[in-house]
């Protein structure tokens, strides 16, 4: 019984040392983007030591991911919660527009660590493979959801699903790198564009 009550009490303070970790790192990687934060800046943040970092993430990468990845299900909620809200297209059509204003205004930061990180991943194998997968998952729920709304509003869209979500991917990527090189883009581009794909035929 000592020993179940010593593993458990082992597991939950790991868990509660990863969970503080992925929070500095967030934390850094907002503020100061992808390559100018270390490991070192990690464990300090965070009140470890790097081998603490090291003992739940295989590296810096690996952090960045788990990140994102985490933060993905929820805006994916999000974004469908604010779309079923709606009862016409064009009404969820803005739902979308507004949902990526607000993500926007509280994940600004993330603009300069995504372009960094798929620069890191045209050099480095297991970076390739988890932004691939990445990537995949993200594409796969939009073209999920662009199949739903065609089958609820009774409409077909100009592009199929699965090229609207590449197209989507794409523009959130290429907005994410004029923004880390101080080139705004207004936000209801993104909006204009994605009525562009989904115009009805």
């Amino acid at each position: 019984m000592a020993r179940a009550a010593t593993t458990t009490r082992r597991a939950d303070s790991q868990a509660r040392t990863r969970q503080l970790v992925l929070e500095a790192a967030e934390r850094l990687f907002v503020a100061n983007g992808f390559g100018a934060t270390s490991l070192d800046d990690i464990a300090r943040e965070a009140g470890f030591s790097k081998g603490a970092v090291y003992s739940n993430f295989a590296g810096k990468a690996d952090l960045f991911f788990a990140i994102v990845e985490q933060q993905f299900d929820e805006l994916r909620q999000r974004l469908r919660s604010a779309v079923e809200a709606e009862d016409d297209a064009l009404s969820r059509l803005a739902a979308v527009g507004t949902w990526y204003q607000e993500f926007l205004r509280v994940e600004s930061g993330w603009a300069r660590s995504l372009p960094e990180v798929a620069a890191l991943a045209a050099q480095d194998d297991d970076a390739r493979q988890r932004f691939s997968s990445l990537l995949q998952s993200i594409e796969s729920s939009i073209t999920e959801l662009t199949a739903q709304q065609q089958e609820s509003l009774g409409i077909q869209f100009g592009l199929p699903p699965d090229q609207v979500a590449a197209l989507v991917v794409a523009l959130v990527m290429g907005l994410a790198v004029r923004s880390l090189h101080d080139l705004e883009s207004p936000p209801e581009l993104f909006n204009t564009a994605l009525a562009r794909f989904l115009l009805p035929i």
